[in-house]
């Protein structure tokens, strides 16, 4: 069978959960094409080889964050998506070509609207796979026009496959869908230990995510005892901090290998953080409704507090609440498999 992934090149969080999901399909004998930027795609051959067909394509619009922030843009924001809808029917033949050049029999959507759309004009099965819509991300941003322009492309998908913890609105312009639970890469258990093996004291992993440029103030932990180990854009200072690059290909396994994690609270690394079952404060954007309705059920469900950004600066403080946190012992399963048998067909 021959599957096409359209990706959103905004941050690496898309790419990063359907790596697995992709990688398994390789495993069954299915020909798989991604699309999706190019850094998105460097990315995706570290983890997956030379294998599936690779077109680089920038595909998304996503947001845009006032620099040395975590905030929506909303001027910015809007312009890029208005400008990408304006553009809509180049990249709906664009998309029209490679499923015809590739003989596509199915498409994969994560979460890019005018994919969804070439696939119902081509005739052809998609898969929307949805932890929110961008339309949670734009709220009043957009044109009352480019808004219905996302809502009827969204609604067009063939099936929608729901992650968990996606968002009430979501679930309300989709309709029935199917329930897949959480995926994420995989967690290598000896890269965890050897990691673990590294510090003496308790560990503390920091994620700001690859969307955003960082935060514009210092994060002195220098007298704090504790590890800490951060991307790069969190500028946390101190001889007890490791900094991983941001195009660390396997974050995952220090999110497991923490005591706490201190993270935006993007979907993939939630769903890293959930199934490796590790205590989190999540740091709250209040102008980004998804992230706020992601917290929510973080907090409801006993896997972790919030914090607001300006608490950070006092990463002491920080600590303090998550060790004085009740964390829920809940095990989740990584579903990646489930999920690529749901499209496959088997």
């Amino acid at each position: 069978m021959n599957i096409v992934f359209f990706v959103s090149d905004h941050g690496f969080g898309h790419i990063m959960r359907e790596l697995p999901v992709i990688s398994y399909m390789l495993r069954a004998g299915q020909n798989i094409t991604v699309v999706c930027n190019d850094k998105h795609i460097e990315l995706a051959r570290q983890y997956l080889g030379d294998r599936p067909n690779y077109i680089k394509y920038h595909t998304d619009a996503g947001i845009v964050v006032i620099p040395g922030s975590i905030k929506i843009d909303p001027i910015k924001t809007a312009k890029n998506a208005e400008e990408m809808i304006e553009d809509y029917p180049n990249r709906i033949n664009f998309a029209k070509k490679i499923l015809s050049d590739y003989k596509i029999d199915k498409v994969v959507v994560d979460i890019v609207p005018w994919a969804i759309k070439a696939a119902n004009e081509y005739g052809i099965e998609s898969y929307f796979m949805a932890s929110f819509t961008w339309l949670d991300q734009y709220g009043d941003y957009l044109s009352s026009e480019a808004h219905q322009i996302y809502e009827r492309y969204f609604r067009l998908a063939d099936n929608v496959l729901y992650y968990d913890l996606c968002n009430k609105p979501t679930r309300e312009l989709l309709g029935d869908g199917i329930e897949v639970g959480f995926v994420a890469r995989e967690f290598d258990e000896y890269k965890v230990q050897e990691i673990r093996k590294k510090h003496k004291r308790k560990i503390i992993y920091l994620s700001l995510g690859a969307s955003n440029s960082g935060l514009d103030f210092d994060i002195d932990v220098s007298n704090l005892d504790y590890d800490f180990i951060t991307t790069e854009n969190f500028k946390v200072i101190g001889g007890n901090v490791e900094y991983l690059s941001i195009d660390t290909p396997d974050t995952q396994n220090y999110v497991k290998a923490a005591d706490y994690c201190i993270s935006k609270p993007g979907w993939t690394t939630t769903a890293e953080i959930m199934l490796a079952g590790t205590p989190v404060a999540m740091i709250e954007r209040p102008d980004i409704p998804e992230d706020t309705m992601t917290i929510e059920m973080i907090e409801k469900r006993g896997a972790g507090i919030s914090v607001g950004v300006n608490e950070l600066k006092n990463m002491d403080k920080v600590i303090e609440k998550l060790e004085g946190f009740r964390h829920a012992s809940t095990s989740y399963k990584n579903n990646y498999e489930k999920i690529s048998r749901l499209i496959i067909g088997e």
